[in-house]
């Protein structure tokens, strides 16, 4: 802003965008942005702040505050929605790149210093360099071509409520980044308005920083230059994020900052009147001394009552002592040994309990909490960032009609090259997974499905996965065997007996069958394409991993997997693994990598829990992942568009890599990352008394693994290497081939996996799949 010319922030001046040229220059806060996503409570929209503080909440009325920019005008999602993919064909090509066709933030910026001119162009031109780096950023170098339906108005530019805009996008994107309560993807938008929000509504009472009204400049942004907000960090780090002497304030409005507190005018001091010399009072005798004995009461006296005070004020700081370290047990977790195991004299049976075969110790919970069952109990509630959508706020006026839970949710379902870590949304009303389907649905299916196979045949015998054609029976080959299947008849069975009911769980060793294989697609084709099942999970495990029916379908569609299938499927790969080897979840290692790239690290500081809650973290990491057994699969993600699985091989001191498509040479710095990390992590581990090796100088080799040949199966290929791959060789023959043969079975096995909770899908697949034996 500071290089426009006077005619051009003349021109700028005349839109509802004025406010953003007073915007300071200051650093983003990595650490204080990390600690309002942590606090963050999605459910409620609002940040907790220190330990009795209270809440403090981001809305329509804080974003005019801190921003300047009003809640009136158009809503910008309804013109994205209803101009956004016919504007891509309209735009002219001085706002494209003409290497990549994209519009790149860095080549606005230039032709708008080197034209100077003020005319619409200039105009649009800088609306779009704010979208990308201040109202909607993408944490890209370039802004989305549909954004330009936003600019391509001039007169109507000006009308746009920006407010609303830049709020949901923030909003979304945090709700996204979320995983239970972790954080699994660095959120999208503004997100330097959570350090204006944490330092204008957490307001210190004393020092340099000692909150004064009167010296608050409007909008609120511009009374923190990097000087300020220094000054401020030094405060944060001496008594912790939100404590000390702090007035946690929920109301920025200029109205309410400005009310002076209402104080009663100090009585005036009676003057007494001048006597004369002679009326003046005669000079009072000295008081007789005390004696032993009245000293000695009067000392007795005094002690007693400080004793009694003392004991008054001290009396409630061993409890208060012992709730807070209860409380800090139960969020750091604490390993301990059974007390009622023996210490055996065998120096051996004391290294088994601790070898990786055995894992880490028991977690111990000291205080149970009513809040855990509420937080980890329902299903996620999480927005997805749809820039298609209408705004929510006030528009012309209209007062701002509040979201209702069972709401459509936000978005199109499913993960792209360009961003495989999507959520998918979970509707609170409907994640139960009552896929309600009649009979009437499936049997149109099964029948259109006859009809449309060669010869009358059903697809299961025309199909890919068929080896031979005619009378003679299919038989499953090993590669596809699973602990899942209807009950078979034996021989000295009587015709039409069995020895379950038909409706009982499969017996987990019994083999995959062909009606549960079908009755499964059947299942999951019809609630794919229904409206109102869509959204609803099929896969839910007990960890809180869940999959619905349309993000699973993308695995029979040749499309990208996201991190939820992956994850979903490694928690049924965990169940019929032996005990050499540790699955760790796709979510977390893609934000550890991108802390290790960015060197993230927190202040070190007595007093401020950030540094502590790392290194809590860190330490966890290590005895519950890293240190499980001798093998470590990590399903790791390489800029968006591609994954590869990384096996940190304890026993031969090496990181493994493991790709089906890339060379090593563009995935080195990827890994080099998660090793420093998995480094860092263990050093940590080792500073309160562990003895980790060092692996940041353990070598990384690549194997000769089997290839892809398409642009999609990179997710299948890692759920396979890390199912065959046992450290030196592939125990089974994997090739495009039959990871598109397998394609059918991994969704099969993931819905009836012993690890899917949802017993409701299994039971509608086992009902299909008998009426599919029926009419054979």
């Amino acid at each position: 802003m500071a290089r426009l010319t006077v005619d051009q922030r003349a021109r700028l001046a005349q839109t509802n965008l004025r406010s953003m040229m007073m915007i300071p220059s200051v650093k983003m806060q990595t650490i204080l942005i990390r600690f309002m996503l942590e606090v963050f409570d999605p459910s409620t929209g609002t940040f907790v702040i220190g330990d009795n503080n209270g809440a403090v909440s981001l809305g329509f009325v804080d974003v005019e505050c801190l921003l300047g920019l009003s809640n009136e005008g158009f809503s910008a999602g309804e013109i994205l929605t209803e101009e956004g993919e016919d504007v891509k064909q309209r735009i002219p090509p001085q706002f494209l790149s003409k290497a990549t066709g994209n519009i790149v933030i860095d080549d606005l910026i230039a032709d708008i210093i080197k034209s100077k001119l003020a005319d619409d162009d200039f105009l649009r031109k800088v609306v779009l360099v704010l979208l990308g780096t201040v109202l909607a950023p993408m944490a890209t170098k370039i802004v989305p071509q549909q954004y330009y339906a936003l600019v391509e108005d001039v007169n109507r530019m000006s009308k746009i409520n920006w407010n609303a805009f830049t709020l949901r996008v923030l909003m979304d994107s945090m709700r996204l980044g979320r995983k239970g309560k972790q954080i699994c993807q660095w959120p999208k938008g503004k997100l330097g308005m959570l350090q204006y929000l944490y330092w204008e509504k957490c307001l210190p009472q004393e020092g340099d920083c000692a909150f004064n009204p009167r010296l608050s400049m409007r909008p609120l942004m511009r009374n923190w230059n990097e000087a300020a907000a220094t000054r401020r960090d030094n405060f944060d780090y001496e008594n912790g994020r939100g404590r000390g002497n702090v007035k946690i304030e929920e109301n920025i409005t200029e109205e309410y900052q400005m009310q002076e507190p209402v104080v009663p005018d100090p009585v005036p001091a009676r003057q007494e009147k001048a006597k004369p010399a002679s009326a003046l009072p005669k000079k009072k005798q000295a008081a007789k001394p005390i004696d032993n004995d009245q000293m000695e009461v009067l000392i007795n006296r005094l002690m007693g009552y400080l004793d009694k005070q003392l004991h008054k004020m001290l009396a409630p700081i061993p409890g208060l002592c012992a709730q807070r370290t209860l409380e800090l047990f139960n969020k750091e977790g604490v390993t301990y040994k059974p007390a009622d195991a023996a210490v055996s004299g065998n120096m051996e049976d004391e290294e088994d309990v601790n070898s990786f075969q055995n894992g880490p110790r028991e977690k111990k919970e000291f205080m149970y909490k009513e809040e855990s069952d509420s937080e980890g109990g329902g299903a996620r509630v999480c927005s997805i960032v749809d820039m298609t959508l209408p705004d929510e706020g006030e528009e012309h006026g209209t007062h701002v009609k509040k979201p209702a839970e069972n709401d459509k949710p936000f978005g199109d379902l499913g993960s792209t090259p360009d961003n495989p870590f999507i959520i998918d949304n979970v509707d609170p009303v409907i994640s139960d997974s009552e896929i309600d389907i009649d009979a009437v649905s499936v049997s149109k299916f099964l029948s259109k499905a006859k009809k449309d196979a060669p010869n009358g045949c059903p697809p299961s015998e025309t199909g890919k996965d068929d080896e031979l054609v005619g009378k003679r029976k299919r038989t499953v080959p090993k590669k596809f065997q699973s602990p899942y299947a209807l009950d078979r008849r034996t021989k000295r069975q009587v015709r039409g007996s069995s020895t379950k009911d038909e409706n009982s769980k499969p017996d987990a060793s019994s083999d995959l069958t062909q009606e549960l294989v079908d009755a499964a697609i059947v299942f999951l084709e019809l609630a794919s394409r229904s409206e109102q099942h869509k959204k609803k999970n099929v896969y839910q495990s007990s960890t809180g991993d869940e999959v619905n029916a349309e993000c699973l379908r993308v695995v029979l569609d040749h499309r990208w997997l996201s991190d939820d299938v992956i994850d979903g499927y490694l928690g049924h790969l965990a169940l019929r693994l032996g005990h050499d080897r540790f699955l760790c979840p796709a979510w977390r290692f893609k934000y550890l990598v991108d802390r290790a790239i960015a060197g993230d690290k927190p202040q070190e500081s007595s007093k401020n829990m950030d540094s502590e809650m790392v290194r809590s973290n860190a330490v966890r990491r290590v005895l519950e992942e890293y240190t499980m057994r001798e093998k470590i699969y990590f399903p790791l993600n390489i800029g968006n568009t591609h994954w590869m699985t990384i096996v940190m091989h304890m026993p031969k001191q090496e990181f493994q890599v493991l790709d089906s498509l890339y060379p090593i040479d563009l995935t080195l710095e990827t890994v080099e990352a998660l090793r420093r990390q998995i480094g860092q992590d263990m050093q940590v581990a080792n500073e309160t008394g562990g003895n980790y090796p060092d692996v940041t100088n353990w070598p990384i080799l690549e194997y000769d693994m089997p290839q892809q040949r398409d642009g999609n199966s990179c997710g299948l290929f890692v759920i396979e290497f890390m199912e065959h791959w046992d450290g030196d060789r592939m125990s089974a023959e994997i090739s495009q081939v039959k990871i598109d043969a397998r394609r059918r079975h991994v969704v099969t096995e993931m819905m009836l996996s012993p690890s899917n909770t949802l017993e409701i899908v299994k039971q509608k697949i086992r009902t299909i799949a008998t009426k599919i034996k029926k009419k054979a």
